[in-house]
């Protein structure tokens, strides 16, 4: 899949804000790709439910300015957290993927 990457300057604030969630969480809250492994399984993605529930329901109950920045905070979290979730599967793939070509099965 060849996919052209755009110059910074052209990506979208939105995911600009999640990557830099995603930062955050590592940072701040040592939420490390070894943290996160050592979750139980689906840990990140409940959270991420519940996050994203959250900021539907504020979503829905106000339009205010102040309300709206919530929601989006909560769902910039919850992206974030899908991020986790996505790279703990792929990691968790990797070695099945690993094992597949070198017994002469490509990776797709």
């Amino acid at each position: 899949m060849d996919i052209q990457i755009p110059a910074l300057t052209e990506v979208p604030a939105s995911v600009l804000a999640v990557l830099a969630e995603r930062l955050r969480q590592h940072t701040r809250y040592g939420h490390t790709p070894d943290a996160d492994d050592a979750a139980p399984p689906a840990h990140l993605m409940r959270r991420a439910h519940v996050l994203a529930l959250d900021a539907a329901d504020i979503r829905c109950r106000s339009s205010n300015p102040a309300d709206l920045e919530r929601a989006r905070r909560k769902a910039i979290q919850t992206a974030a957290l899908c991020l986790a979730e996505i790279e703990r599967i792929d990691r968790e793939l990797k070695p099945a993927a690993d094992q597949s070509f070198n017994q002469g099965v490509p990776r797709q």
